[in-house]
């Protein structure tokens, strides 16, 4: 899976882009739940993901915290296991109901955000 991170001056102009991000194989699907975002997806010839695109207007708030948790997955070997973890869990818990999928393992984001933006919890 590839993670792509863009930053536009406005949404309206990744708007005007998105016949064009279109015929490259993505799909649009607007904010999908995160405001001021817009969100690409783009499959495999399987009808796998292999790509997600978020996009922002530049100095968005959210490109801060999409950074910090990657890069805390990068560095925090336990926190990538147990996003990784709740990731299969949630996937068996819910199969392909992406919206429940997704709030499966929402808990386990929000901490780990939690900790990539403020330092671990003390035991």
């Amino acid at each position: 899976m590839i993670d792509i991170l863009v930053e536009t001056e406005t949404l309206a102009a990744l708007d005007a882009a998105t016949p064009a991000l279109a015929a490259l194989g993505y799909t649009a699907r607007g904010e999908y739940g995160i405001a001021g975002r817009r969100y690409f997806a783009k499959s495999d010839r399987e009808g796998q993901r292999s790509h997600h695109l978020h996009a922002f207007t530049i100095g968005a708030p959210e490109i801060a915290r999409h950074l910090a948790f990657r890069d805390y997955l990068r560095t925090h070997d336990a926190a990538r296991a147990e996003y990784a973890a709740a990731k299969c869990a949630a996937l068996q818990d819910t199969g392909a109901i992406k919206a429940d999928y997704q709030s499966a393992k929402s808990a386990c984001i929000a901490r780990l955000l939690e900790e990539a933006l403020t330092g671990p919890a003390s035991p």
